[in-house]
């Protein structure tokens, strides 16, 4: 076996083959009719290469988000499973076959990484039927409808739902190498990172979490007794975001830190590698996810921020003062105070 399953002479072929299979209707109806549909989908899942079996269900989700999105006209179905498919996709890869430490210690990171994501959507009701995600409102209203329609099928469906696939991909090296690469420094190094990214982004957000929740408290408390929320408000209440905290170092840290997360996520495929082969493939395919996060990541957040200035007047002020997303030096401060 090749000490990496390389693109072009593992991975292209299994797209072919899956291609190929999917396409051959009469195999699909013979199968159907001699074993049964759970049969035929339960032998699926077990025999294919964990691999293929992955895009089959990523383009399971996709259709499911779509049709819900279409019937519900609410766009973020995708969003709810941010913090899911990652986990699902990771143990689907490392319990396919021989289960080592790596595998183990990959998929608990991850899955540590999924609950509290999911712990902190859930308590901002993200999972709420009618919530949605106030940047959809802004496209909406920003670009032509069928424009609109046309990128919740290619990007909010299905580009998203294989991002959460490639990501994990790393994964597929471990359970690739599972019995042939015993743990090493990479695996501690990356573990490390991790955590301190996992611990930074919990920071980020539980100090986003109290000061909205205290700014939602006295702007309730401002509108029952009839007062103008800037004469109650004080220090980052009065310019209605926050900038104390880990948001002095950076606008975003919580972006920061995620994306800090799946890079370390991604170095667990270098130390799946064998020793002698780790220089070589250090860049190597799997890095498609982690890269492409990053990229969406400086759009999301452009587009946040276009956003976020139209709201607050402060904001650019912040903006001048603050990195963007890597941690750094604060500069002044901009709030005021009530005498």
């Amino acid at each position: 076996m090749a000490d990496f399953p390389t693109f072009a002479y593992h991975v292209k072929p299994l797209f072919d083959d899956f291609i190929k299979n999917v396409t051959n209707f009469n195999e699909l109806d013979s199968a159907y009719k001699t074993k049964g549909l759970v049969w035929s989908v339960k032998e699926f899942y077990l025999y294919s290469d964990p691999l293929v079996s992955a895009i089959a269900l990523c383009l399971a989700f996709a259709f499911w988000t779509w049709v819900l999105s279409i019937f519900t006209r609410n766009f973020s179905q995708v969003d709810r499973l941010w913090s899911i498919l990652p986990v699902f996709f990771t143990w689907h890869f490392i319990l396919h076959g021989y289960l080592n430490a790596r595998g183990i210690i990959l998929g608990s990171l991850t899955t540590i990484w999924g609950a509290r994501l999911t712990y902190n959507y859930a308590r901002k009701g993200g999972y709420k039927w009618e919530s949605e995600d106030y940047r959809w409102a802004y496209l909406k209203q920003h670009i032509h409808w069928s424009i609109f329609e046309i990128t919740n099928i290619i990007f909010t469906s299905l580009f998203q739902c294989f991002l959460l696939l490639a990501m994990t991909l790393p994964s597929y090296v471990v359970w690739y190498n599972a019995s042939t690469s015993p743990l090493n420094l990479w695996d501690l190094f990356a573990s490390i990172m991790f955590v301190g990214f996992f611990t930074g982004e919990l920071i980020a957000d539980d100090q986003q979490w109290k000061f909205q929740s205290e700014k939602r408290k006295l702007i309730a408390n401002a509108n029952k007794n009839l007062l103008k929320e800037t004469t109650i408000f004080e220090g980052d209440y009065s310019l209605g975001f926050l900038i104390h905290g880990l948001f002095r170092y950076s606008r975003h840290p919580n972006y920061f830190c995620e994306m800090g997360v799946w890079w370390s996520y991604y170095l667990f495929s270098v130390a799946a590698v064998p020793s002698s082969s780790k220089l070589q493939w250090i860049l190597n395919w799997t890095i498609v996810g982690t890269l492409s996060l990053t990229i969406l990541f400086q759009i999301t957040t452009h587009l946040t921020e276009i956003i976020t200035k139209n709201k607050y007047p402060m904001y650019e002020s912040y903006r001048k003062n603050t990195s963007r997303l890597i941690p750094w030096f604060p500069g002044k401060d901009i709030t005021k105070k009530n005498k």
